[in-house]
């Protein structure tokens, strides 16, 4: 997961400052507590805002609030409907730009994230999805966003007077039918339902009492943009870019829910140009310096794997741009399908294969297994497996279903509170080495079954070994986080009968 961008000098001070805070106040709570009656059959919903800090209450008022605010927004709706001469018609009109802004604001994200990433195809290769100027990427996106909603309403409502509060309330009906489920099943989540009881109180005002709503319109617009502001900051920064188009819509639907304090834009035109903003800003920051450079290096991958029952070998990468690093070992690369059968077989993640002729032999790791003279309820195996010296991860993988009992590694026993099954294909451990390069496990297994595996054994050495020669990684690369890079891997059979 780290990369050698993960040091002292990087740390944001800030970061450090927050976190610091953060864990003195819990020291301080925790060592005044009285620990044995800490315990609570009861939930929180919690969330924070500036100045008056923690807020929380808890679940059960969610419903009740719920419950409360929707009686609230139905009694309002009949008087909405009649001072507004509502029909059928007039409602589904008012759903259109709803759906119409949510379909532009996803698919101006799609388009824009995958034209940026045929462009600067090295930004895949960064696994988590939030590329080094994916804060750049993230800001032009969602204010082209918010331009693209002002506009669609503005050009809907140009002609027409109190169409807002009729949309408003849709919006708020739908908003509703959407969190009920939401609140129910992720009871966490109650701190969604604040935007949407504001602007239910925002409906009633400017019904009963349209001066005082305009008064207090952006401060519950202001308040309700804090609430979710770090959901839509933090979604993309931890699911990565490709969820910029469902926060875009987000975005669009929470905007809608205040569309009395938004100042639309009438003319199309007016719209177009300004989305001209946030794409010479987008651009400016994909331009301005590469996009990838010593300070912020192209994550790449190189792996070689040797099978000792077939006695082949393969280099493999899972890169999507080309690096110009080990480009030379794919000359020949082999098909898509006989990479998908790489990745089913081996268990590693592929998308560039090459075949190495002759094969570069590396040396298998020792198993013996026996049968304890004792035997218990069920089958049992002890298998000892003797790594090599530069084996620092085992993993082994069932090449046929079967039932594990119980399980003890190195004497301590795996928790098993019912029998596990694997299905063929299924990983069954990945070790560690620390130190000690060997490994007893104890297995029960079901009656009639045996050991049939395929035992991997990593090395993190394949730069620095003579017999394959490769050229160090350029400075302006950093190894791939999130799988196994610049390793070896052996792979081999073993099986073991109860017979």
């Amino acid at each position: 997961y780290h990369t050698r961008l993960d040091t002292l000098q990087n740390l944001s001070l800030n970061t450090l400052a927050h976190q610091t805070v953060q864990l003195h106040s819990m020291l301080n709570y925790f060592a005044n507590a009285d620990l044995g009656q800490m315990h609570t059959e009861e939930s929180l919903v919690y969330f924070t805002l500036p100045i008056i800090g923690l807020v929380s209450y808890p679940v059960w008022m969610t419903g009740m609030l719920l419950l409360f605010f929707g009686l609230l927004f139905f009694w309002q709706l009949g008087s909405l409907n009649r001072r507004s001469a509502g029909t059928l018609k007039t409602w589904f009109q008012a759903l259109i730009p709803l759906i119409l802004s949510g379909v532009l604001v996803y698919f101006w994200c799609w388009a824009l994230i995958g034209i940026t990433y045929s462009l600067f195809p090295a930004l895949k290769d960064i696994m988590q999805g939030f590329p080094y100027q994916g804060h750049a990427i993230m800001a032009a996106l969602l204010i082209g966003a918010a331009i693209i909603v002002m506009t669609v309403y503005g050009w809907f409502n140009r002609q027409q007077e109190n169409k807002q509060l009729q949309q408003s309330a849709l919006n708020i009906f739908l908003w509703l039918i959407l969190l009920l489920p939401l609140v129910y099943f992720l009871p966490g989540s109650g701190l969604l339902i604040w935007p949407v009881l504001l602007s239910i109180i925002l409906l009633v005002l400017s019904i009963r009492t349209p001066k005082v709503a305009e008064q207090l319109a952006p401060i519950f617009a202001v308040l309700s943009f804090i609430l979710l502001g770090t959901l839509l900051i933090n979604l993309p920064i931890a699911l990565g870019i490709d969820a910029l188009p469902l926060t875009a819509v987000i975005l669009a639907w929470l905007m809608a829910l205040f569309l009395p304090v938004i100042n639309p834009i009438k003319k199309l035109s007016h719209g177009l140009l300004l989305l001209i903003l946030p794409l010479g800003y987008l651009a400016f920051s994909l331009v301005q310096s590469p996009v990838v450079s010593v300070k912020h290096p192209h994550p790449t991958s190189l792996s070689y794997l040797y099978d000792a029952d077939s006695q082949q070998g393969h280099y493999f990468n899972y890169d999507v741009a080309a690096s110009g690093w080990h480009d030379g070992l794919f000359d020949s690369p082999q098909n898509q399908q006989q990479i998908s059968r790489f990745w089913d077989q081996y268990k590693n993640p592929v998308r560039h294969l090459a075949a190495v002729n002759p094969a570069i032999p590396l040396q298998a790791i020792g198993i013996e297994a026996s049968k304890p003279l004792r035997q218990g309820q069920h089958p049992t195996i002890d298998v000892t497996i003797t790594a090599n010296s530069d084996t620092e991860i085992l993993e082994i993988y069932t090449k046929q279903g079967m039932t594990i009992h119980q399980l003890s590694i190195e004497g301590r026993n795996a928790v098993l509170t019912e029998p596990l099954r694997l299905s063929s294909g299924q990983r069954l451990l990945q070790y560690y080495f620390n130190g000690k390069k060997q490994i007893k496990l104890r297995l029960e297994i079901a009656p009639g079954e045996h050991l049939d595996w395929q035992v991997q054994s990593h090395g993190l050495d394949l730069l620095i070994r003579p017999e394959f020669n490769i050229p160090n990684r350029p400075e302006h690369q950093i190894p791939k986080a999130f799988i196994k890079s610049d390793n070896t891997v052996v792979v081999q059979s073993f099986s073991f009968g109860l017979d």
